[in-house]
C-alpha cells in the first residue's frame, strides 16, 4: 500500500485456499524454496558489487535446518533469489526461518521477524510443568532455542519483535543487539463493529489455534476451575471453543464439560466473536501479544483476560480497556458483571475499540520498517531508494 515492491519467498506451495484469502498477493511475486534442485553455495561476486558473507557459518548449522525440516541447501536458494531480485533488505519471519539469511551476500541489509515461540517462551512454561520429567524437559527446549538464537546473531542485522517481555529476552537471552520493539496490528477494515448483529446473552468465547499449548492450557484450566461453577450459577450459559488442529483430547473433554460447545475451525469467526456477550483470554503461559484479543478490541467486545494475557500491552492501567482477571473468584465476578450489565459491557467494548485503533495498527509496521531500513542504510553505507528517503524525511 505505500509503494513498496514485495518478494514472498515461501517453503512450501502455498494450496489455492490460501491464495485466495492473503490479498496481498495481488501486488506481490511469490517463489517456493525447490532444494530438490540442488543449488550450489554462492561463490564471491565482484563483478556486481556483492560478496559472500565472511562471518562465520554457525556450528550447529546443518543440524539445526535439518531440526526444522529444512534441506541444508535451502539458505543457498534463498540467496540465490536474493541475488537475482536484489532488494533493498531481506527479512525472515519466523522462528524456524532464522538460518535461511546464513548465505546473504554481505552487503544485503537483513532483518528477522522472531516468533513467540523461542527461549522466551519456553521458559514461561516452567510455571505450567506438572512433573519433574516435564520441567527439566521444558528447561532443555529453553536452553536449546537460546543457543539457536544466539548463534545467528551475527546473521541479523534488525530484529523485530512483539512485547517488551520478548525483547528483554532477545537482549538478554539471545544476545541480539538490534533489537526494535514492534507490537502486532490489526486490521481495522476486517473486524470492525458489528453493532446489527445480536449478541446471545451469557455466553463466552474463546478462539485460537488447538495445537498450541498456551491455549490449551488455558481452555484445560478455565474448564477445571472456572466453568464449572459459571455453569452452575447460571445453567443457561455456553462456553464455545474455535480453532483448527483440534487434539482428540480436547474432543474428550468437551464432551464432557456441560456447556462447553467445541465448535472447531471456521472460514470466518467475526460472527461468532460478534454474537458473544463476552470474550475471554484466560492464558496463564506465552508470550508476544494475543492477536485474538486485538481482533475482539477492534470488533469493540468486552474481554475479560489474564495479567499474562495483557502483560506488554500499552494501556491505561487506571481505566484498562478490557477486566483483568485473577483466580477464580475473580474470574467469575468479572464475567458476572458483564452478563448482568448491558450497558457497562458496551462501554467496556467501546473502550477497547478506541484502544486498539490508537495502538496497534499495520500501517505504524510499516513506517517503522522504513524507518530502520533508512537507518541501517546510512550506517552501512548502503544508499536507500529514493522512495524510502522520501518518506523516512516525511
Amino acid at each position: 500500500q505505500r509503494g513498496h515492491e514485495l518478494h514472498v519467498l515461501l517453503r512450501d506451495e502455498p494450496a489455492s485456499s490460501q491464495l485466495a484469502s492473503w490479498p496481498l498477493l495481488r501486488d506481490a511475486v511469490v517463489r517456493t524454496i525447490a532444494p530438490a534442485r540442488g543449488y550450489p553455495r554462492l561463490a564471491d561476486d565482484a563483478s556486481n558489487g556483492q560478496s559472500r558473507d565472511i562471518r562465520p557459518t554457525p556450528r550447529l548449522h546443518e543440524r539445526w535446518m535439518r531440526y526444522f525440516g529444512d534441506s541444508p541447501r535451502t539458505p543457498s536458494y534463498v540467496a540465490q533469489a536474493a541475488q537475482e531480485i536484489r532488494p533493498d533488505y531481506v527479512e525472515a519471519c519466523g522462528l524456524e526461518v532464522l538460518p535461511w539469511l546464513a548465505d546473504l551476500p554481505t552487503n544485503m541489509p537483513r532483518f528477522w521477524l522472531a516468533a513467540d515461540e523461542g527461549a522466551a517462551f519456553h521458559l514461561s512454561q516452567l510455571t505450567q510443568a506438572r512433573s519433574p520429567g516435564r520441567l527439566l524437559q521444558t528447561l532443555y527446549e529453553a536452553a536449546a532455542l537460546a543457543a539457536y538464537e544466539r548463534s545467528y546473531a551475527w546473521h541479523v542485522d534488525a530484529t523485530f519483535v512483539v512485547s517488551p517481555r520478548d525483547e528483554w529476552a532477545m537482549r538478554h537471552i539471545a544476545d541480539h543487539s538490534g533489537v526494535i520493539l514492534a507490537r502486532n496490528g490489526v486490521d481495522h477494515s476486517y473486524f470492525c463493529p458489528r453493532p446489527a448483529q445480536p449478541v446471545e446473552p451469557m455466553s463466552l468465547l474463546f478462539w485460537g489455534r488447538l495445537d498450541f499449548q498456551p491455549n490449551l492450557d488455558a481452555i484445560a484450566w478455565f474448564a477445571r476451575e472456572v466453568w464449572p461453577q459459571l455453569h452452575e450459577r447460571h445453567p443457561q450459559a455456553v462456553w464455545r471453543v474455535i480453532g483448527k488442529n483440534v487434539p482428540k483430547g480436547l474432543h474428550d473433554a468437551a464432551e464432557r464439560v456441560e456447556g462447553m460447545r467445541l465448535i472447531g475451525p471456521v472460514t470466518d469467526v467475526r460472527p461468532w466473536i460478534a454474537s458473544s456477550s463476552v470474550c475471554i483470554l484466560p492464558m496463564r503461559s506465552g508470550g508476544g501479544i494475543k492477536n485474538k484479543l486485538l481482533e475482539a478490541a477492534a470488533m469493540a467486545r468486552p474481554i475479560v483476560a489474564s495479567h499474562t494475557a495483557t502483560r506488554g500491552l500499552d494501556f491505561d492501567q487506571a481505566s484498562p480497556p478490557w477486566k483483568n482477571a485473577r483466580g477464580v473468584t475473580g474470574w467469575i465476578r468479572a464475567i458476572e458483571e458483564l452478563w448482568l450489565d448491558a450497558g457497562a459491557a458496551a462501554v467496556l467494548g467501546d473502550r477497547a475499540s478506541a484502544w486498539v485503533a490508537r495502538h496497534h495498527d499495520w500501517a505504524d509496521h510499516a513506517l517503522l520498517r522504513e524507518q530502520v531500513f533508512a537507518s541501517l542504510a546510512r550506517r552501512r553505507r548502503i544508499a536507500p531508494t529514493q522512495e524510502v528517503r522520501r518518506r523516512a524525511a516525511a
